[in-house]
């Protein structure tokens, strides 16, 4: 009897640290899909569409404008505009905030197509990740236009920094912390559905706890103030407003432990995902 040859053979993961890479560069093409099918869905039925990737940070930086800057009168810089001030932080947060959100329901809203087809799971949240620079590249294209007209209208001085240059490695480390905070969410919720109705609190809170509305500077007491920056997020916020607006506070020991927090979070999200992975569509 002749012996039958696969094209492609699945079988069970035998480790829980395993990424097979090549694996997911041959499925390039529905990653390109799932991308696509984020923008469709996301402004489906929606007069102004992609629009709302420039509306939604311009209507939170004038909140927080009028919020923080008029009525609190919170201090801030005084030759920053305080919507560039806001935006800046806003424009980043959303990437990272965006890439957490999708990524923690990964299991719960593919499971009809996990159930289905077989693919890389991982496929998924690389396809966010996608989106995500996708929506940064509008929303920060617009951040510029708007701080070039503060510049010509309102007077106030341009603090272009350097540290621009290193806004993909920004990018790349909040990426991977994302993705890895919402794999290993992702595997808790589909055995506690709970955590699905908390993620939206939980994202507002830790919108709070990072530099978004504030910078590290402003922080008096030295305590809290490496609490705060012991978030993984917050050395990567300073560094982008910092470029933007030359307002905020740059650590290198800070950036690295953050680094090094990022990796110890992809490891357990590797492990957890691979593990859900097995058994997941038989819980959900």
């Amino acid at each position: 009897m002749k012996k039958e040859h696969w094209s492609i053979e699945i079988t069970p993961r035998v480790s829980l640290f395993k990424l097979n890479l090549k694996e997911l560069l041959d499925y390039k093409d529905l990653i390109l899909i799932l991308v696509k099918r984020d923008f469709v869905t996301t402004y489906r039925q929606t007069a102004l569409g992609p629009l709302w990737h420039l509306i939604q940070p311009v209507l939170t930086s004038v909140t927080f404008v009028i919020a923080f800057s008029k009525i609190a009168k919170i201090n801030i810089a005084t030759d920053v505009a305080p919507i560039v001030y806001y935006m800046s932080a806003i424009v980043i947060w959303n990437f990272f905030a965006g890439i957490l959100s999708k990524s923690s329901s990964v299991f719960v809203n593919n499971a009809s197509v996990f159930g289905k087809v077989y693919f890389p799971r991982l496929v998924a949240p690389i396809s966010y990740i996608i989106s995500a620079i996708i929506g940064f590249a509008f929303q920060g294209f617009f951040l510029a236009l708007i701080a070039l007209g503060t510049y010509v209208v309102g007077n106030y001085p341009l603090h272009i920094s350097p540290l621009l240059l290193l806004t993909p490695f920004i990018l790349l480390a909040l990426a991977l912390q994302g993705v890895a905070m919402g794999m290993i969410i992702s595997s808790v919720t589909v055995r506690y559905r709970d955590f699905i109705y908390l993620l939206t609190f939980g994202i507002q809170l830790f919108m709070y706890l990072s530099p978004v509305i504030y910078t590290i500077q402003q922080i008096q007491d030295p305590m809290v103030k490496s609490i705060l920056m012991l978030n993984p997020v917050a050395p990567f916020i300073e560094m982008f407003r910092y470029s933007i607006t030359g307002v905020g506070e740059i650590s290198t020991t800070y950036i690295t432990i953050s680094l090094a927090t990022t990796f110890i979070l992809l490891f357990v999200a590797i492990v957890t995902f691979n593990r859900t992975e097995k058994t997941f569509i038989d819980t959900i």
